[in-house]
């Protein structure tokens, strides 16, 4: 009887591991198609010259989205990369009356967070991060070196890089309220008003982290449909970047180490002078034009 006990526990311990890891694999596997379409007026009387224009764009990101196809109904003079980003260049010659640009981006998402960077067996390591130390320093916006930042810093005092993560997320969550604004101010002011855009609180917890000597940084995308803004924490044992959010915590959405598959990832830069922090830029000559912009996500079947 007692070997029967024994095999009886094998069998059932089996059962519990097939289905854990389908489990796992069913989450990780559970994509949502998306279309991104991003749209550019371009408005002039006819006295703009050589316009041109820099629009971030999406890019493959590993176990987070998949670039299906990107249309243009404009060609771009270039599409490049620069420190993670990518982006399309246009340029006109001559601007006269109203000129749009569309791109069109059929993409996947996928649920990436703590949890399954940890639990998933098919997760394999992202390529080392060659520039760590450059998430480790003070810059605009994310001022790691402020004495309010630092004496902030030294309260969420933690024995180890998870815990001290944890006790950073716990005081953005339970502190930091978000506030819309028409720019964004920087981590001292979200920490000194309690209060922040999307962005903000997002340097706020990339600062603390930065104090405490770990590689953190700012995103920049879209969730539910919205522009959004999260961050990402270097665990070089979990295989990389792993993204957290605060925010949607409080709503319920997600909690510390699970997150839903509704992030769309644009940018990694906390401070991006190509596209001036935003999602694009432009430059000219002769009577400066009127430009604007919108993105619509739409969710495939």
């Amino acid at each position: 009887m007692k070997n029967n006990r024994i095999l009886i526990t094998i069998i059932l311990l089996s059962v519990f591991t097939v289905f854990f890891t389908q489990n796992i694999f069913a989450q990780i596997n559970d994509k949502i198609s998306m279309k991104c379409i991003q749209k550019v007026e371009i408005f002039s009387s006819g006295r703009t010259e050589n316009l041109k224009l820099i629009v971030l764009i999406p890019k493959d990101y590993k176990y987070r989205q998949k670039i299906n196809k990107m249309n243009f109904t404009v060609k771009p003079v270039r599409v490049f990369e620069d420190d993670n980003n990518n982006y399309a260049e246009f340029f006109f010659k001559v601007i006269t009356g109203h000129s749009e640009v569309f791109i069109t981006t059929f993409m996947d998402i996928f649920k990436f967070d703590l949890y399954t960077s940890k639990y998933v067996t098919t997760y394999t390591s992202e390529a080392s991060e060659k520039n760590i130390y450059k998430y480790l320093q003070s810059e605009q916006f994310i001022e790691s070196d402020n004495p309010l930042m630092i004496a902030a810093s030294d309260k969420l005092y933690a024995g180890n890089k998870m815990d001290s993560v944890i006790i950073i997320y716990d005081f953005i969550k339970s502190t930091i309220k978000y506030m819309p604004q028409e720019k964004n101010s920087g981590a001292v002011y979200a920490l000194t008003n309690k209060s922040g855009t999307y962005s903000d609180i997002a340097y706020l917890f990339v600062a603390l982290c930065r104090v405490k000597r770990i590689p953190a940084r700012h995103v920049m995308g879209y969730f539910k449909f919205q522009p959004y803004a999260w961050i990402e924490v270097y665990f070089e044992e979990f295989g990389g970047w792993i993204p957290f959010d605060p925010i949607s915590d409080r709503s319920n959405i997600s909690t510390f180490d699970i997150l839903t598959n509704n992030y769309i990832y644009y940018s990694y830069k906390a401070n991006d002078k190509i596209i001036n922090n935003t999602y694009g830029n432009y430059w000219w000559e002769g009577e400066e034009p009127i430009i604007s912009g919108n993105t619509d996500i739409i969710m495939l079947k």
